[in-house]
Parts: structure tokens; sequence; C-alpha cells
């Protein structure tokens, strides 16, 4: 990253162009508060004059640029970010060892009326989540698919079962979640003619391998929602970077798991101030240097002759455990994937690393993961 501007510098020279936050007290006040497209005669759950809000699809419903996933958050992040605007949570019945939907459930307690909840199908039982969260319905129910072809043959029994939820009332719009196979996956979603939203994982390298996929979405109105956009990025150069992924129109909001309430303050400032072009100017022409993280396109994984999950792999070492710094989620993700055993079955052939375009050493990273995270080296 060239021309590096520190979170701290960035509050300072925001307050300067007419933005004040406080990093303590969490208070923002923007100069300009209106997104491009004019919201004032829309009904906004939880509005703030000082969050932007873009509308998912067509759906009618608009949504806090900076939203809250919950695989790592913590309860107060979560209150004082419903305080600031945020309206959106997304949360999985897998997260946090299964406390993700309870930690939910007591911070939107009498605030149900506030938020959006968005939902993983990765539950047991719909009508288990839904209690255990507190709401009588799901507003966006997320199929978690990560391959193309079992994902298209699979469509028919994801609508009928959506249809039957649907007419229980228990569920409102239907969304995608994909980590890998990413823009085949968004292919298939975007000819369905059933999603509203997508939601992949979008690292810094995704903002330029996906654009034909985000074209073609845009066309039919069907809405980004990205998730774990920062990568491999530190804080601060995640902070200059929230501009540019906000930059596409396709793009409803950005979902980050936030650890502290100074992350908090940064990010969903950079992401209202960047509506308004103050970031921009702030930042003077700052841009990413070529980022040399995994960029999650899962190509590793298709060239292994043996199948090796080496994506799933890769992402619980570098984002989990380096870049966010989780060792138990990292662990944890990489138990529940049953990957331990699926890494000893590597032989080194090194294929994968030929598939790289990143040009990642992934042998190693899977030793290291052996290590770190489960089996042995």
């Amino acid at each position: 990253m060239k021309n590096k501007l520190s979170r701290r510098s960035f509050v300072k020279q925001v307050g300067a162009a007419g933005i004040t936050i406080s990093l303590g007290g969490l208070t923002l006040k923007a100069a300009e508060t209106k997104s491009s497209s004019d919201t004032s005669a829309v009904k906004i759950r939880n509005f703030k004059p000082t969050m932007a809000y873009r509308e998912i699809g067509t759906t009618g419903v608009y949504v806090s640029v900076f939203s809250l996933g919950t695989g790592n958050v913590k309860p107060d992040v979560l209150s004082a970010a419903i305080d600031k605007g945020v309206n959106f949570i997304h949360t999985s019945f897998h997260y946090m060892n299964g406390q993700s939907l309870e930690m939910v459930g007591k911070a939107i307690k009498g605030k149900t009326e506030k938020v959006y909840i968005a939902l993983k199908d990765d539950f047991p039982s719909i009508e288990e989540a839904l209690k255990v969260l507190g709401v009588p319905s799901v507003d966006f129910l997320l199929f978690n698919r990560h391959n193309a072809e079992d994902f298209k043959k699979e469509l028919p029994a994801i609508k009928d079962k959506f249809a039957a939820w649907r007419s229980k009332g228990l569920v409102k719009f239907a969304g995608l979640t994909v980590h890998k196979d990413t823009a085949a996956v968004l292919d298939v979603a975007a000819d369905a003619g059933f999603f509203t939203c997508v939601m992949p994982s979008y690292p810094p390298k995704q903002v330029e391998e996906l654009a034909p996929q985000r074209a073609k979405l845009y066309s039919k109105k069907i809405s980004l929602l990205v998730m774990k956009s920062k990568g491999e990025l530190s804080s601060d150069d995640y902070t200059a970077h929230i501009p540019q992924i906000l930059s596409d129109k396709t793009v409803s909001t950005i979902i980050k798991g936030v650890g502290s309430l100074d992350d908090l303050t940064a990010w969903s400032a950079a992401a209202v101030a960047s509506k308004t072009g103050l970031l921009h100017r702030i930042l003077n022409g700052r841009g990413l240097a070529d980022y040399t993280g995994c960029a999650m396109c899962g190509q590793c994984e298709k060239a292994c002759p043996l199948g090796v999950a080496s994506a799933d792999i890769m992402r619980c070492i570098r984002y989990y455990h380096d870049s966010e710094r989780l060792p138990r989620m990292a662990m944890a993700e990489f138990r529940a994937m049953g990957l331990a055993a699926d890494a000893m079955r590597c032989d080194a052939c090194g294929r994968c690393e030929g598939a790289c375009p990143q040009g990642i050493e992934i042998i190693s990273e899977i030793k290291r993961a052996r290590r770190f995270l489960g089996g042995s080296a």
C-alpha cells in the first residue's frame, strides 16, 4: 500500500472535511448524508442521518452501506453499530460455535423493528433458529453454495424449499453466499430469476476478477452484499479500500465482522464518507498497491487431482488465522469442515501452486495449517 494512511489520521482528516468522529464515543456527523439515490420518501429501518443506505435489488429494503457479520463480533460492538444506524445483520447457526444466533437475539431484543436479519441455510431447523433470534421470520435467507454444477442441479429443490418456508411466513427474500468457484456460481445465480442478492467472498483481487459477473448482476437488479472484503489487508489499508468497493453501484452493503469499537468507527465512517467523494479527496489518489494476498478464487482447488479442499484450508489459515487474528475461529472452521484429514491427503504435487494467480506457496500453507489448526506437520 503506498501513501499509507492510519485510521487515526483518517479520522482527523475526515473531521476537517466536515465529518466529526469520536473513536471512544462513536459519534459521527456527516456534512452530507444523502446517498446518490434519493431515499427521502422511503421508510428505512433504524434510519440515522449519519448513515447511508442502499436498496437491495428491487425489494424496497434499504440497508446500511456498512453492515455486521457475526462470525467474530462482540456484543458491545453489535449494540454500538445498531445505535449508529446499522440495520443489517448477517448470522449463521454455526458461527461462534453456535453462539452467534443467541448473541444476536439478545442484542436485538426490543429492537427487532430496527434491523434486517440475513441467515445462512445451515441450521438444523429454521423454526428453532427463529426462536433463538426472537423474530417471526428471516428477511433474507441465504443459500450457502460453492460448486456451480451442483448448485445448478439443486436449484429446483432450493426454490421449492424456499416457497414452502415463505408460504408459512418464515422467510421473505432469497439470497446466496459463496466462497469458491465464485464466478461460475454467480453466473448460475444471476440466471436463476430467483435471488434478490448474492454475497460472495470479495477480497481486493475479486473487485477486478468479477467484473463480468458484477455487470450481469447489475443488469438484472441483483445486489452484491460483499463479505471478507478485507482479505489480507491491514486495518488501515482496508479503510482506504472501502470507497473502491462502494464505488460500484451493484454493491448494496459491506458485511464485516468487527472486533473493536475503533474498527467499527473507522470502517463505517469510510463507508459513509465514500458516498460524498470526501474520502477520495482526503486520500488524494491513494490506491492499493498490487495485492499479493489470497484472491479466494478457488483455482488451487480446481487444479488438485486429489480434490483437496485447498481453498477452504487457505481461507482458514490465511484469512481467519492470520489476517483477522482469530485463531479459535480458524481452528473451529478447520475442524468443522473436516480439513485436517483432507489436508493430509495433499501429496505436494504442486499443481495448486501452478494454478494460483497470486503465486502463493500453497503447499507450505497447507503444512502450516496442519501444524497450527489441527493434525500434524
